[in-house]
């Protein structure tokens, strides 16, 4: 058997305006006209073996990525942590503003993150069962009781950039989550 009859029988062509260039006509279902899907395809067969390896891996990749769907959405769904360690966050947080922008001391920034913390929490708590016109009822008397422990340790002047440093830091979040 002559060699050019061999090839034919094996599946390849000849390409003769091409300076001889060889193709395969038929592996995996592609034509010869579409080359790069064929070494995609040879390539996958020789990496997996079989079609039932390829199907398996495909699986196992699918499957990873919806863990890890899972896993990234249950992270971001986690409660804020224990009550003691928000507030230190909240004291890491706000103390060097309250010192540096409001002028107040140590001490006087602790006690203040201290009552807007328990404030919070009491809203939190007390706004679950309560109706729209209710929650804004309560939120006044609690920001009243809140204005009058601020006013046994801090002056009027210090009240009024502390509410005024706190409203700017609503500014800022607005600005941040609105871009």
């Amino acid at each position: 058997m002559d060699e050019p009859s061999r090839q034919r029988k094996q599946g390849e062509r000849s390409s003769a305006g091409s300076g001889g260039c060889k193709f395969p006509t038929y592996i995996g279902g592609f034509s010869a006209v579409y080359p790069p899907l064929i070494f995609i395809n040879l390539g996958m067969k020789y990496l997996f073996g079989s079609q039932l390896k390829l199907f398996i891996m495909k699986k196992i990749l699918f499957m990873t990525f919806i863990l890890g769907a899972i896993i990234s959405t249950n992270a971001n769904a986690q409660p804020a942590g224990d009550p003691p360690s928000v507030l230190e966050q909240m004291k890491e947080k706000q103390k060097p503003g309250l010192i540096e922008k409001v002028g107040l001391t140590e001490a006087q920034a602790d006690k203040v993150i201290e009552i807007n913390y328990e404030t919070r929490m009491q809203a939190t708590r007390e706004f679950k069962d309560l109706s729209e016109a209710d929650r804004s009822k309560r939120a006044a008397e609690l920001k009243a009781e809140k204005e009058k422990k601020f006013s046994e340790f801090l002056t009027a002047d210090q009240i009024k950039a502390l509410n005024a440093y706190y409203e700017e830091m609503g500014k800022n979040r607005q600005r941040k989550v609105g871009q």
